[in-house]
């Protein structure tokens, strides 16, 4: 499926645009985007917090110190970064799209994110979430410290660009930090020839440490009546006892959880899976096979372990050719980071 974003890895350069049409010395917006944030009170949830939201500071980052370790960059050489400093705020960016589809076509957007929330300088680890990968949706969750951070994806079927307004249809909130992780979809039907993307990012409470990342947004069109036929699914039927099949679905059906590795990959990382508590407490199949990864059982996840050591796309390769796929992905620089960030599984259940 084609993205119909302009600049959606935030590659390109950067501009000043803002929704009010002011230009601030410390807002630098990706290029083909426009930013946008509340400023001021009254703050509902929090009603001692009288100074109320605040403007972010904005940037396009680099892949380059000091935002490879940890990682701030999911793939390409640039993401999105803004933050608040013992501020709270309500923001992020949007783009109008004109082209690719036509009015009725249903749409769905997406973007990756995360979170650095805290008020200690460890730059690893996060307040409530502690260090590693951690997800979880909005209203999951009651501690107080882990829901400050909620992204969200959010589409205007109509094209208009106040970020307030009631037309505007959100995805499902998330709690995401330290790691990248999709945002949830969000999808409509456009109602005009033009419709609007917005990326957001709420924060509840004025911690040190306010900063989002977002790379890699996307929105498609999910089903056109001028568009190509969908993909027909894996056939799930059952094959004669003598009969010679080149497929062999399964008995019956069951959720699968893969962990992906590269080929080439070492045995002090398969040692780490081991040693993350994962393998014995899930028993998750783990391999290095993308097709095995993405074919099996209806309800299939894959968490592809450092996706960048591929040499081919492996994100777009198991979604074009094995549709319907759950696909994530952890970023690891030594086999001890990696016992860190799938511990993080073993301690929260459901995560994924």
């Amino acid at each position: 499926m084609t993205n119909l974003l302009k600049n959606p890895g935030f590659e390109g350069n950067w501009c000043r645009k803002t929704y009010t049409g002011q230009e601030f010395g410390e807002i630098f917006t990706p290029e083909s985007w426009v930013a946008y944030w509340k400023e001021g009170g009254p703050v509902p949830h929090d009603p001692n917090n009288r100074t109320g939201y605040g403007r972010p500071e904005m940037h396009v980052i680099n892949r380059e110190p000091p935002f490879l370790d940890p990682l701030r960059v999911r793939s390409g050489n640039r993401s999105l970064k803004y933050f608040t400093f013992y501020r709270i705020h309500n923001a992020g960016v949007f783009q109008q799209v004109s082209e690719g589809f036509q009015v009725g076509d249903t749409l769905q957007a997406s973007a990756w994110a995360h979170a650095w929330s805290n008020n200690k300088d460890d730059a690893h680890a996060s307040a409530g979430a502690g260090a590693g990968a951690y997800f979880a949706l909005e209203g999951s969750q009651s501690n107080s410290d882990i829901r400050n951070f909620i992204f969200q994806v959010g589409i205007d079927p109509t094209g208009g660009t106040d970020p307030w307004q009631d037309s505007i249809v959100w995805g499902k909130g998330a709690h995401i930090y330290n790691v990248f992780a999709q945002v949830p979809t969000v999808e409509v039907k456009a109602q005009n020839s033009t419709v609007t993307v917005f990326l957001r990012s709420r924060v509840l409470w004025p911690f040190k440490h306010c900063d989002t990342y977002w790379d890699d947004a996307e929105l498609v069109v999910a089903a056109s009546s001028s568009g190509p036929s969908p993909r027909p699914p894996i056939p799930i039927t059952t094959p004669e006892p003598d009969g010679d099949v080149s497929f062999v679905p399964p008995r019956q059906q069951y959720t699968r959880h893969y962990l992906l590795l590269h080929p080439g990959t070492s045995g002090e990382w398969l040692k780490a899976i081991a040693d993350s508590g994962v393998w014995s407490r899930y028993h998750w199949t783990v391999g290095t096979n993308a097709d095995d990864a993405g074919m099996g059982p209806a309800d299939r996840h894959v968490l592809v372990i450092n996706p960048q050591n591929w040499p081919l796309d492996i994100k777009g390769f198991l979604e074009s050719n094995y549709p319907g796929i759950e696909y994530r992905f952890v970023h690891a620089n030594t086999p001890k980071e990696l016992v860190k960030i799938l511990a993080t599984f073993v301690k929260t259940p459901g995560l994924w």
